[in-house]
């Protein structure tokens, strides 16, 4: 299944120094996202906001945070500044127009779109793409879905599509000397470029975490959550526990535990969580007890990312228990 920036409108050196806490921007997103899934005083993460609208920001799930609090609070001249944000990363009036009643508003639409300078963000976006870049990674992006949507799923065949694939991402990041970034990519573009990393093995994703790294810290990369993401996924499927050293390059600890009910446990926080059948509730897969939170912490920071208390507060919906009550809550 395709994954990407747009699934995440209404949910949520050359890289930092080990022990470093995130950028300016990183750490006032962050902020601005915990005191708004907390719904108390929304008028406070409004300058956090735009502290981190003001770097080079290049996460648009965050656009419409920013705008529910701004609209909300009766802010025009902030919402303003958000939409205006949100043109320039590539969301269209008609982005806003369809989603403008989910984000709880209580300023029309029109108030904020007629004082926003849409023409003008839109030819600056369209001027920094790169559509012969955007094309290749169309064509990418279609061979990475060629037999996964197949029923049964070719698996010999799409492994041989993914290879193509990252030797062909190889190829540009060779000829680039770095990976594409947001800015030339766009939304959409950018969406294809995730979906790579999606189904990257550990080896090939190995070899681009260097550009990976680079990326990030110089603001043209939001692949933070995908690298980590796969990586768990990858230690789960192998039974081990993989982390990225201060080199970036990624070293095995080694067991992965699993669970009474067959989960095996995560490492990094992201996105691993189950929802019960028996009380409808979401529960956190538990950390693996075999890696220490300084250890997460650390790889998280790496990437430009906030320690796990901070993620557990922007995931209030997110229930965080002792493995023994997620064994009894989430059936294998």
């Amino acid at each position: 299944m395709k994954i990407g920036l747009t699934s995440f409108f209404f949910f949520a050196s050359i890289c930092l120094a080990p022990g470093q806490p995130p950028a300016p921007d990183h750490d006032a997103i962050y902020r601005a996202e915990i005191i708004y899934r907390s719904k108390k005083d929304l008028e406070t993460a409004i300058p956090w906001y735009r502290t981190a609208f003001d770097g080079p920001f290049t996460d648009v799930s965050k656009i419409f945070q920013a705008l529910d609090c701004a609209t909300q609070t009766g802010d025009t001249l902030a919402a303003v500044q958000f939409m205006e944000k949100g043109l320039e990363l590539g969301l269209t009036s008609e982005d806003y127009r369809r989603n403008w009643s989910r984000i709880g508003n209580s300023m029309p639409l029109e108030s904020v779109a007629t004082k926003c300078d849409s023409l003008t963000h839109l030819r600056t976006y369209r001027q920094q793409l790169n559509p012969e870049l955007i094309a290749q990674l169309q064509r990418m992006s279609d061979r990475d879905q060629e037999f996964r949507s197949e029923e049964p799923e070719n698996w010999e065949l799409q492994r041989q599509n993914d290879s193509l694939n990252w030797q062909e991402l190889q190829s540009i990041v060779g000829r680039l000397g770095r990976l594409p970034s947001y800015a030339e990519l766009g939304l959409e573009g950018y969406d294809n470029l995730e979906l790579l990393f999606y189904h990257m093995d550990r080896e090939p994703l190995a070899s681009f975490l260097p550009y990976v790294l680079e990326g990030i810290a110089q603001g043209g990369s939001n692949l933070a959550h995908v690298i980590l993401y796969q990586l768990d996924r990858i230690g789960m499927s192998e039974g081990r526990i993989y982390t990225i050293d201060r080199e970036g390059k990624i070293e095995d600890l080694g067991a992965r535990t699993i669970l009474k009910n067959g989960y095996p446990c995560q490492t990094f926080g992201e996105w691993f969580h189950e929802r019960s059948p028996l009380d409808g509730k979401t529960y956190r897969t538990p950390p693996d007890p075999n890696i220490d939170t300084k250890e997460v912490d650390r790889v998280r920071r790496l990437f430009g990312l906030d320690d796990m208390d901070s993620k557990k507060k922007r995931e209030p919906w997110v229930l965080n228990v002792p493995a023994e009550e997620f064994e009894e809550k989430i059936q294998g």
